[in-house]
């Protein structure tokens, strides 16, 4: 028999950053999930990009 006296680490951790600010619209995973690389970890609320983008097309538009 063998007894030993150790520490339990989590696996290595990532920060992470969007390319955009905005409102979190959803997290899809919970703490502890595995994840793997391409796995959606969280999506931003794209209603303020949106209307930029239409505002921006209505914009173009009228100067035609």
């Amino acid at each position: 028999s063998m007894s030993a006296v150790g520490s339990v680490v989590p696996a290595p951790s990532a920060k992470l950053g969007f390319k955009t600010s905005g409102r979190l619209a959803e997290l899809a995973v919970t703490q502890g999930q595995t994840v793997a690389k391409g796995d959606v970890l969280a999506r931003l609320d794209a209603t303020e990009l949106v209307l930029q983008v239409a505002q921006a097309k209505a914009q173009s538009e009228g100067r035609r």
